[in-house]
């Protein structure tokens, strides 16, 4: 598969809400930790409502459907995460929409773009306990994937793996960004709930795509 479904990436924007329902308690006391501990509810709340508007508008190109989640986030994600989230993906959607047939590559390329958009509006870098220590990894595994020849699921496989391992990471980590760096120990011992959604983005699309090839 190298060529983008746009109805699988419906399909992965509905389980990525359905995941972070099932996960908004622990990721809001996460965040109380150091920040309003509203992550959980602010993220979850932003993923139903991008699935709700992509069923309503069942977007033709793959583009539209990064847009209207990043329009989500930029309206009503709330918070720190709602602006990220809303830049991060309207950089991968303004990247797939170059493409009138966007493939594997355009895609990986769109992760990164996400990635530095994410970085530069943040002012962050990697090692300083945000989401970018896990949209970082995930945007270069991605772009490793497809130089070794891989397909979107190599891809989104590949990146789920290093989205897993970079927030994983962040609990080592004393933080340096955001609300945050304020907390005693910088928060160390507890992962950033914004580099565990983000991980938790990333498997969800994973098992969609996994059960897609497997049909």
């Amino acid at each position: 598969m190298n060529g983008i479904d746009t109805k699988l990436l419906v399909a992965m924007i509905a389980n990525t809400a359905f995941r972070l329902a099932a996960s908004a308690d622990e990721l809001s006391r996460i965040d109380a930790v150091a920040g309003d501990g509203d992550h959980g509810v602010n993220v979850s709340v932003a993923f139903a409502d991008a699935s709700a508007r992509l069923a309503e508008a069942r977007p033709a190109h793959p583009s539209d459907v990064f847009l209207i989640v990043g329009r989500s986030f930029s309206e009503g994600g709330g918070g720190s995460a709602g602006a990220l989230f809303g830049a991060y993906f309207a950089a991968l959607g303004k990247r797939l929409a170059l493409a009138a047939d966007p493939e594997v590559g355009s895609f990986a390329e769109g992760l990164e773009a996400g990635s530095l958009r994410v970085a530069g509006l943040g002012r962050v870098a990697l090692g300083e306990k945000t989401m970018f220590d896990a949209l970082e990894p995930a945007s270069r595994a991605a772009r490793d994937a497809v130089t070794a020849g891989g397909n979107f699921a190599v891809l989104v496989g590949a990146a789920a793996e290093a989205a897993a391992r970079g927030a994983a990471a962040t609990a080592g980590m004393v933080a340096k960004a955001g609300r945050a760096r304020y907390a005693e120990s910088g928060a160390v011992g507890t992962q950033d709930p914004g580099a565990l959604s983000v991980s938790l983005m990333f498997a969800a699309w994973e098992e969609v795509v996994m059960k897609g090839t497997d049909q």
